[in-house]
């Protein structure tokens, strides 16, 4: 029973507190019109009839208005007020617009807080209002005739254009009248336009303003067209365009001044300035050779190569200064021909040297297996060549063809020194080896004696009178060096062989021989001079040093 009651009693507290937020809820006045409120052009205020609600509302408190729409887009709510209308009750809701905020046509949703201080969080009561858009009047196709007279002077007609505002709704503000792109005759665009003079920036519903205007720049003959657009900041979109024609002629007194004209100046030309044209050809093509000539100097350093036309431009500098255009053009003539003839000779030489530079390049891009000091003038020879091709591609030849010859003598010179040092100092070894045998075996010198004497015979290829003064030359001679090398290392190789056989026969047979009174400590040093000897041996193949043997 008891658990009954407090079921009752829990349903009816229930039902009190769902009315209580229902009733907290309630709006506290409501709009008799719902449909907004349209903007009247001079409206500076609006009021709307309201209908209170159950709750109290304090007309002391002034609504504030918390934000204005325009299709999402927030507007400043600065300049707007609100205020009760009705001494006992609220009747209506006064707003004070802030017109500049509601300068583009559409329907604005205004939110209100009726108690912002006693009641801020009643719901808001939400007002529109309705900017209706602007019209004007269609403004038929506009025709002007333009006649020139002459060069400079026409004269142009001006029909009266009006723009009429025919909604009556709404004013037109920041008013804008522009061209739609470039007029055209045809399809050919052309600088002319159609330009608004102190256009209005301001209209009333319903007004009528004039249109000044003028037809500013050139326009072709013929009938050019082009279109205007008029916007207001009332709308997004043009408010309208109209479109306009000129019609461009000449005055018939234009088209005899210019025959006339025509006339005299043909004769005037064909009588008069003939000469002074030809004369004037020809000096403008003379000029142009000459510096067509001075600009191909620059690249080349050759004297020849400019000795060759000199007299030819100092004969054509010399008519240049006369009146006379055949002798000129005479004179040009044989500077081209005298110039491209240099030019062609100068470009046969420039391959020449290059021709030659390459043989000697065959040399010295090449790693010869040869000994160091005959293969270090052809690392010098390798710089030298770099100057060389310097001077060739700046075409000067002379100098590039004495510092080639000397290079080419140089490394002649220089491979011949070492050359022939090399092979006498391999030559002084291989002597030493026959003819001072100690520390070399009986059969190791007997064995010796025949592959030595053709050694020393074949390190005969370069002499003293050997000639080196040609690239074709120098490789003879380094082919040849390079042989004598390998020579000598297959000499020394089987030179090594032997001893290393022999040093390692004895071994085998002092060890099984096992003699008494064996001085075996000095025998154990015998192999590390055999082998200091066997380094010797190597090193003879490309820094042989008789001191040292």
């Amino acid at each position: 029973m008891w658990s009954r009651a407090i079921s009752i009693a829990l349903f009816f507290a229930t039902q009190v507190l769902l009315s209580t937020s229902i009733f907290s809820q309630e709006a506290l006045v409501s709009l008799e019109e719902t449909a907004p409120a349209e903007l009247c052009p001079s409206c500076k205020s609006l009021n709307f009839l309201v209908k209170p609600g159950k709750q109290t509302i304090h007309l002391t408190e002034a609504p504030k208005v918390e934000s204005v729409l325009l299709g999402g887009e927030r507007k400043s709510v600065q300049g707007f007020t609100a205020q009760w209308v009705g001494e006992q009750k609220p009747r209506e809701i006064k707003i004070t617009l802030d017109t500049k905020e509601l300068v583009l046509s559409g329907t604005y949703d205004i939110y209100l807080n009726l108690q912002p201080k006693s009641n801020a969080e009643a719901p808001r009561l939400k007002l529109q209002i309705f900017h209706p858009a602007p019209k004007i009047a269609p403004i038929p196709k506009l025709i002007l005739d333009r006649t020139y007279y002459f060069i400079g002077i026409s004269a142009d007609s001006n029909p009266e254009v009006f723009l009429d505002e025919i909604s009556q709704k709404s004013n037109l503000s920041n008013l804008k009248i522009n061209k739609v792109g470039n007029a055209s005759i045809g399809a050919l665009p052309i600088g002319g336009s159609l330009q608004i003079l102190n256009p209005p920036q301001e209209m009333t519903a319903g007004q009528r303003e004039k249109i000044n205007y003028r037809i500013a720049n050139n326009f072709d003959l013929g009938t050019a067209s082009g279109t205007m657009k008029i916007q207001s900041a009332e709308v997004i979109d043009p408010l309208g365009t109209f479109d306009f024609e000129v019609r461009s002629h000449v005055h018939w007194l234009y088209i005899g001044l210019t025959i006339a004209i025509g006339l005299f100046c043909s004769y005037f030309l064909k009588v008069h300035l003939q000469q002074r044209l030809e004369l004037d050809q020809a000096r403008l093509d003379a000029r142009r050779l000459l510096d067509r000539i001075a600009a191909e100097e620059l690249l080349h350093a050759d004297t020849v190569f400019t000795n060759a036309y000199r007299t030819q431009l100092n004969l054509l500098n010399t008519a240049l200064n006369g009146t006379n255009p055949t002798d000129i053009n005479n004179a040009k003539t044989a500077l081209d021909t005298a110039w491209r003839t240099a030019l062609q000779d100068l470009t046969k030489r420039h391959q020449d040297q290059l021709d030659a530079l390459d043989k000697l390049g065959d040399i010295t891009k090449l790693d010869w297996p040869v000994p160091p000091t005959v293969s270090a003038p052809i690392v010098a020879a390798r710089a030298a060549l770099v100057q060389v091709v310097t001077l060739i591609e700046r075409d000067d030849l002379a100098q590039a063809q004495t510092q080639r010859q000397q290079a080419v003598l140089d490394l002649g010179a220089d491979v011949l020194h070492a050359a022939l040092a090399w092979q006498n100092a391999v030559i002084q070894i291989v002597d030493n080896l026959q003819h001072n045998p100690n520390g070399i075996s009986k059969s190791t010198s007997e064995a010796l004696a025949k592959p030595a004497q053709d050694l020393v015979v074949s390190l005969t290829k370069i002499s003293a009178n050997t000639s080196m003064a040609t690239p074709e030359q120098i490789q003879q001679s380094l082919s040849d060096i390079r042989l004598e090398r390998l020579l000598v290392r297959q000499f020394v190789d089987w030179l090594v062989r032997t001893i290393k056989t022999e040093m390692s026969t004895a071994e085998s047979l002092i060890e099984m021989a096992n003699l008494s009174g064996w001085n075996a400590a000095k025998f154990a040093m015998l192999p590390n001079a055999v082998d200091a000897f066997i380094v010797f041996l190597d090193s003879t193949v490309d820094n042989p040093d008789p001191v040292a043997m």
